[in-house]
């Protein structure tokens, strides 16, 4: 979710309209979207296994502004480049490592889907 700041949300739910409804309405005056409304829903994942769904959401939280807008935009060279070691010494990065599994099963994929990362 986009936030009226500009900064981006992320979470997982299974119930993907009852929990934008819930953002947008301010159900949550605790939550970091509460005070950042209006949001507009940017992107969506779905998994069939929440914890690929949390480990998915772990992932993103520690991303890039610029990195997330390209996951929002589905521009996969861009996070390629994104993703690229500014230190030689530092672990791989995972990103392109996901986005080609999820633009591979977006692409062919016939799931049954139940959680969505938002």
């Amino acid at each position: 979710m986009e936030c009226s700041d500009g900064t981006l949300y992320t979470g997982v739910t299974s119930e993907l309209e009852k929990r934008i409804f819930q953002h947008h309405s301010g159900s949550f005056p605790k939550c970091y979207t509460f005070n950042r409304r209006p949001l507009i829903h940017q992107f969506t994942r779905e998994f069939d296994n929440i914890l690929l769904a949390f480990a998915f959401e772990k992932q993103i939280k520690r991303w890039s502004a610029a990195k997330k807008k390209a996951l929002i935009n589905g521009d996969i060279e861009e996070l390629k480049r994104l993703a690229k070691r500014k230190n030689p010494s530092s672990k791989p990065a995972e990103t392109v490592g996901v986005m080609e599994t999820i633009h591979h099963r977006q692409a062919g994929a016939d799931e049954t889907h139940n959680t969505s990362l938002i």
